[in-house]
């Protein structure tokens, strides 16, 4: 039995009650298992995103995974859909780094990242060629900062550039703007080979866009 929420979370004393509802492995399970795997590690993310076409229902929290990994690529906006949700949750005035996180993790069905990948995509925001957030600062998060340090670092209050209100309001293309550059499973996003994933539209997924 998977269980249903991050297990970063659960408190000990009810990880006995996740053993009494364990099944065993089935061997549909571990070929499904090993064909997504390989999915994501292609150099595009067409085959992964082929899965929603499949029957992948033996692995019951496979298909969200795989919608909530296609919508970290640039949407039609230029922005992924961690990036668009720190945007709102700035416009809507939550501004410090800290609650920003928590603000933006509760708009998730499922927990997504550690605080340490969330960081990167405010630095990304902040630290390109046309920023979308500002207030950001010089200092980048690290392990290696002080107590006080990180105490400022993550009560920082941030707000909104002129061109991340554009991009909000559907104005502006944060990628016709900003290099992009990083790598999505195994496949290397840039400007010159630019996967989107548009989920504006009436289907019930969404649209992979080649770049």
């Amino acid at each position: 039995m998977q269980a249903s929420d991050y297990l970063g979370v659960i408190k000990p004393d009810e990880l006995p009650a996740l053993g009494e509802k364990a099944v065993k492995v089935t061997e549909q399970q571990l070929v499904l298992a090993k064909a997504a795997w390989w999915a994501f590690g292609q150099d595009t993310p067409e085959t992964w995103a082929q899965l929603l076409n499949e029957d992948i229902s033996a692995l019951p929290y496979l298909k969200p995974a795989v919608v909530r990994m296609l919508e970290e690529l640039p949407g039609t906006d230029g922005l992924s859909r961690t990036e668009r949700q720190i945007l709102d949750e700035i416009h809507r005035g939550e501004a410090q780094i800290g609650p920003l996180f928590g603000a933006c993790q509760r708009r998730e069905d499922a927990m997504f990242m550690g605080d340490w990948s969330f960081i990167e995509r405010l630095h990304s925001l902040a630290h390109c060629s046309r920023p979308a957030i500002q207030g950001y600062g010089h200092v980048h998060y690290s392990p290696d900062l002080g107590e006080d340090e990180r105490k400022a670092f993550f009560g920082r209050e941030l707000r909104l550039t002129d061109f991340g209100r554009d991009i909000l309001a559907g104005k502006a293309d944060f990628a016709s703007h900003n290099e992009i550059d990083f790598w999505w499973g195994g496949t290397l996003v840039t400007d010159h080979d630019l996967w989107r994933w548009d989920d504006t539209n009436a289907g019930e997924n969404g649209v992979l866009i080649s770049g």
